[in-house]
């Protein structure tokens, strides 16, 4: 009960850190986008839709394929919205497009952290990820279960 206990107070203090950490950061990152115009990447970089690919297998445990395809929205602004489906196992989901939302800060070196919140999976998921071909692509991996999916916009890509 403890473990459970802690386990939540880690994830609410890691949603309050990126939120206050976006009142910090957000500002410098687009001012040197505008500044540098496309030598280096913000929340700005990404904007619009990418279609994603999920090609794993479960760990720990039996190794179970778990596959899917994912709409992530991206704002601009430090906020998403998702849409996915999941087959695990060769089970699909029971809701043909599961939503969500979320919300992920872009370092200037393309790199960038996000946290989605998907109500009907459970706690939020955390999200690492690198910018490729200056917002065109995406590479992430899903912290739990390190679960890697690759991505690209949707929409004709302007570099």
């Amino acid at each position: 009960m403890q473990s459970k206990s802690v386990s939540k107070l880690s994830v609410i203090a890691a949603l309050l850190t990126m939120v206050y950490g976006f009142s910090i950061k957000v500002p410098s990152a687009r001012a040197d986008d505008e500044e540098g115009r496309g030598r280096g990447c913000s929340n700005a970089t990404l904007h619009g839709a990418y279609g994603l690919t999920i090609d794993a297998t479960t760990t720990p445990g039996p190794g179970l394929p778990f596959r899917g395809v994912v709409l992530q929205t991206y704002d601009g602004a430090g906020h998403l919205t998702i849409r996915d489906h999941i087959v695990f196992d060769g089970t699909p989901e029971t809701d043909s497009w599961t939503p969500g939302t979320g919300v992920y800060l872009i370092h200037p070196d393309c790199t960038g952290v996000a946290t989605f919140n998907l109500p009907s999976e459970g706690p939020p998921l955390k999200v690492h990820f690198v910018v490729v071909e200056g917002g065109c692509k995406l590479r992430e991996v899903i912290d739990e279960n390190a679960i890697t999916v690759t991505g690209e916009k949707v929409d004709k890509c302007e570099r």
